[in-house]
């Protein structure tokens, strides 16, 4: 399953990714690598388990058990337009994008994507909100999975 998460990936985003910009409306491609860049914003995290590094690897296993399990239902739902399937399992999303730190337009989309699959209304903007989405937990899912690796080698050092 993790397998077919990282290959669903494309070999595009290691090196460049979209990002939008929520106040002019547009898309910028990012030439970066996104290996260094930081999409995740840890501060609540940090601010809510200030000197509590298990709790802070606690919830980064826990995004990276989870996170292929999700992306892979919203891809199944999508092929069969499961658009209560949709709608479900992205709100079961919808609290992560908080608590790690995604940009707020992941947030807004994420939201959209729920008050159109339960109106059944707009449906035809699922598919971009949901690769926009998609797109967001890939890359967090790669930064997450470095600071946690990272958390624990540092535990590593102290021992």
């Amino acid at each position: 399953m993790l397998q077919r998460f990282w290959e669903d990936v494309g070999l595009t985003l290691h090196y460049r990714f979209c990002m939008h910009d929520s106040i002019s409306g547009t898309h910028q491609i990012m030439n970066t690598d996104i290996r260094t860049y930081k999409y995740c914003n840890l501060d609540y995290l940090n601010r809510h388990s200030p000197n509590n590094a298990s709790f802070l690897k606690e919830i980064l296993t826990m995004f990276i058990e989870h996170t292929p399990v999700y992306i892979d239902e919203i891809n199944r739902f999508e092929k069969e337009s499961n658009w209560e399937g949709i709608r479900t399992t992205i709100h079961k999303l919808r609290p992560t994008i908080d608590i790690v730190g995604m940009p707020s337009d992941i947030s807004a989309s994420a939201k959209q994507i729920e008050e159109y699959c339960l109106a059944k209304s707009n449906l035809e903007l699922v598919p971009d909100l949901l690769l926009k989405v998609k797109q967001a937990f890939r890359l967090s899912f790669a930064e997450l999975t470095n600071e946690l690796e990272r958390l624990n080698q540092k535990k590593d050092v102290h021992n």
